[in-house]
């Protein structure tokens, strides 16, 4: 495109008397790209580790979990996920919603909304329980006789979110000793 005034109305901002002579280079290019808007669904992102008295009690839950971006084409038609600011959960102290946002570095012109997004955490006491007469098993191999394993119940620590340890129902234990 050839570059043929400046805005302004003869005087370059504002300036009165003040007149522009020449204007180097005299073209320049422009490349437009197709608009897009596509929904986007956003991926967890964390740092650090719970305080070692906590666990997670289920998963982390974004809110929301998906936006629409808004941009050129180029860029956002080859987006598949976004990833948020990630949260540091060596601050967390409990079950809480933490405040984040979708990061949108190096995404240039693209606009995101929702832009805050809240990410729950569902921190809670971490505790242990003892198994105990927990059967042992082991795979059959082919080609031999029965596998014998001594002893044939073993006791089992598991460690975790109170309300997933205690909710353990033993029954389903099993120690498997690989073939």
């Amino acid at each position: 495109c050839p570059v043929s005034s400046i805005s302004g109305g003869g005087s370059v901002d504002g300036y009165r008397g003040v007149g522009v002579d020449d204007i180097v280079p005299g073209e320049i290019n422009v490349r437009l790209d197709r608009r897009s808007i596509r929904t986007v669904p956003l991926r967890v992102s964390t740092s650090g580790a719970l305080p070692d008295h906590l666990a997670l009690g289920g998963d982390l839950i974004l809110t929301p979990d998906v936006v629409q971006v808004d941009g050129p084409a180029s860029l956002v038609d080859r987006l598949d996920s976004l990833d948020i600011v990630p949260v540091s959960l060596s601050d967390v102290d409990g079950p809480v919603r933490v405040g984040t946002f979708v990061d949108t570095v190096g995404m240039g012109p693209v606009i995101v909304d929702p832009y805050a997004i809240a990410l729950r955490v569902p921190a809670e006491e971490s505790t242990e329980r003892v198994f105990t007469g927990v059967r042992v098993t082991t795979y059959l191999v082919q080609g031999t006789g029965p596998i014998q394993v001594f002893p044939e119940n073993v006791r089992v620590t598991v460690t975790g979110a109170r309300s997933r340890v205690f909710a353990m129902n033993p029954d389903i234990l099993r120690a498997v000793v690989p073939s």
